[in-house]
This record gives structure tokens, C-alpha cells and sequence, in this order.
């Protein structure tokens, strides 16, 4: 099976068992094991990360592929493994006719500013989408959008032909206002990536922001983070129904040369071209994959909270 977390210190799954796959009338839940110590903060524990996913590349003889987007979420990752002093690589897919320069002229200059060891996948996107796999990806992997499906494509060929480990930026804080709380969230569409590592015999599967407890109490418990989701930021509270502007001010704190920019998902400027062949193939299925598990935010922090430490 899949190891889909550090020591699978992150569980998920429909009904009562674990890791399984949904069925009608199931519910989506997540449970987070507790930290085994309070962390220093949020780089530290960036740091700590990466140390523990290359042990695990290193036991398992493959070299770090870090997948590289144009957005912050992955930049960050880069910066925490070059300060843990860790070797890695990247790996970034690159659309023809320019269909993904809208991350690439993020990606190229932050390549060479940060002196990467970078690798292209060259893809015609419209050619793959059509050609059967895309599709077939689609539905095996229950996959929610179909924007998600160049990224498992760059996750297979870093496994298969580099022989690498694929670590994604993925697992970041979606912290959202509910009825005048803060909720964490995690979306079910993010599990197709899950999924594709079973199908493709992917052993390890990193998801950089909450591959262990640690890194993501570290974020959650940021004086910025904490100071919003327990309503002393009352600006926060009234303006904002999510915490991603302030998770962005984590980020320029600790990384002040990242530049901010919209999240990108890569498939932006084809969307007008992907939406109906999206449409059409949610169609081909009963059940949909677009939900929303939350937990309130005071509550998760209980979960996650070292024994004995004290608030």
C-alpha cells in the first residue's frame, strides 16, 4: 500500500476504514495524528521536513524530484529544502505553444535565481487530453478537475523514467470562515492524487505541507495564522472568508524576495477548452467529488498539540 504521509501520520478515508475509496452514503473524514513535540516555527519545521523526506528518498535509493509550479506554495517547498541542505532536483511540465507561460514566467526567473537543477516535461497538452490516458485517469483516480491531470502525469514520469521520488507542494492551509468561525479544510478533490500513486505503483507519496503533524501545527499555530483563526484579528474577521492572504504573509516574513502572485492550478489558459470536456466527463459517473471535510480550527489544534505541552 501507498505510504501517503510521513509513517501515514495523516489517515483519510470513507466510513469506518481507512484509505478506502468512496461509496454511496459515505462521508469523507481525515484524522491527524498528534505532534510529538512543539515546533520552533513554521521554517524550522520547514527544514525538519525536508531532512525527513530525504531520509526516506535515501532509504528507498531514489533521488528528490521537487514538483515546481509557478505558484508560492511550491517556492516555499524549494526554499525549505535548499535551507535544510538536502540535494534535490525539479521537475516542472511545460505545455507547447506557450499554454502554461502564465507559470512559467514565474518559473523560469525563480530556476535561475535559486540555481536549480531543473528538469522539463515537454507536453502537448490538447494532443495528451484527447488521446485516452488523460480520461481513463480521470475516472480511475475519481479525479474532481481535470486541471489536477498534467501534475499526475509529471508525478508517473519522475517515478518511472527518472526514477525518482515526486514531492508535491500540496497539503498547504485552507483555513475558511463559516457562520463567523474559522474551519480547516481539506477538499476531496485533492485524494485523486492519492489514488493515481496506488494506480501507478507510486510507493511514497509526499505532500509536502502535511506530511507530518509537526509541520502542520507549525503553520497553524503561526502567530500570524492563530492571531486570525481565534478572531483577535477583527479586520480578518470582517473582511476575509479565508486565511490565504495571511498565509501569504507568513511566507513574505519568512521569504521576503517571493514575489505574491494568484494561485495557479496550470490549465488556466485553456480552461474555455477544458470546462466541456470536463463537464462531460463528470457526467459519465453517479457519484461527484467536490465536497468539503472541515474541522473547527480550535478543535484540530487539540488534535495536533504535543502531550503535556503547555498553552
Amino acid at each position: 500500500m501507498t505510504t501517503y504521509s510521513y509513517q501515514n501520520q495523516l489517515q483519510f478515508g470513507y466510513g469506518p476504514q481507512a484509505f478506502n475509496r468512496r461509496d454511496h452514503g459515505l462521508d469523507l473524514w481525515y484524522n491527524f495524528n498528534r505532534a510529538e513535540r512543539q515546533p520552533i516555527s513554521f521554517v524550522d519545521e520547514l527544514k525538519r521536513t525536508a531532512q525527513v523526506v530525504y531520509e526516506q528518498a535515501r532509504a528507498m535509493g531514489r533521488p528528490i524530484y521537487l514538483l515546481l509550479s509557478g505558484g508560492l506554495d511550491s517556492a516555499v517547498m524549494v526554499k525549505g529544502f535548499k535551507a535544510a541542505g538536502v540535494p534535490f532536483k525539479t521537475a516542472t511540465y511545460v505545455f507547447n505553444d506557450g499554454l502554461n507561460e502564465h507559470e512559467m514566467q514565474y518559473i523560469r526567473p525563480f530556476e535561475a535565481a535559486e540555481n536549480l537543477d531543473a528538469v522539463h516535461l515537454n507536453m502537448d497538452i490538447r494532443k495528451w487530453m484527447h488521446d485516452g490516458e488523460a480520461l481513463d485517469l480521470f475516472l480511475r483516480t475519481d479525479s474532481w478537475e481535470t486541471g489536477t491531470l498534467p501534475l499526475m502525469k509529471l508525478m508517473g514520469h519522475v517515478w518511472s523514467e527518472l526514477g525518482g521520488l515526486p514531492v508535491f507542494g500540496g497539503g498547504d492551509i485552507d483555513i475558511v470562515q463559516k457562520e463567523g468561525a474559522w474551519y480547516y479544510g481539506r477538499y476531496e478533490s485533492f485524494l485523486s492524487r492519492y489514488w493515481y500513486c496506488d494506480i501507478a505503483g507510486i510507493s511514497d507519496f509526499v505532500s509536502f505541507f502535511q506530511h507530518t503533524p509537526e509541520l502542520t501545527l507549525a503553520m497553524l499555530s503561526d502567530p500570524l495564522i492563530a492571531r486570525a483563526a481565534t478572531g483577535q484579528d477583527q479586520l480578518a474577521n470582517r473582511v476575509l472568508r479565508n486565511l490565504k492572504i495571511v498565509k501569504f504573509k507568513v511566507y513574505h516574513r519568512d521569504f521576503p524576495d517571493l514575489q505574491r502572485r494568484i494561485k495557479f492550478g496550470g490549465t488556466e489558459l485553456i480552461h474555455s477548452w477544458l470546462s466541456p470536456l470536463e463537464d462531460s466527463w463528470r457526467a459519465k459517473r453517479q457519484l461527484s467529488y467536490g465536497d468539503l471535510w472541515m474541522i473547527p480550527y480550535d478543535e484540530l489544534m487539540e488534535k495536533l498539540r504535543p502531550l503535556g505541552s503547555v498553552y
